[in-house]
């Protein structure tokens, strides 16, 4: 087999699969959209972002990991 050949084959092999995932993509996108746009409001998309009441993560409990990092 040539060196042409091994060439056309792999560029084949891979641009198939980068289209697989490219689609792969594209559904998990539009599954995201199609089942998150009936939550989305235009009132939620503009208001000011509010404390969370219960749970969630205290700017504290962010910092302490980051500063093993830094």
């Amino acid at each position: 087999m040539s060196a042409k050949t091994k060439d056309k084959i792999a560029t084949a092999v891979i641009v198939t699969l980068a289209g697989i995932i490219v689609l792969v993509m594209a559904g998990l996108l539009g599954f995201i959209l199609i089942r998150g746009l009936g939550h989305v409001s235009f009132h939620f998309l503009t208001s000011a972002p509010q404390t969370i009441k219960e749970g969630g993560v205290s700017d504290l409990s962010c910092l302490i990991p980051c500063s093993y990092l830094c």
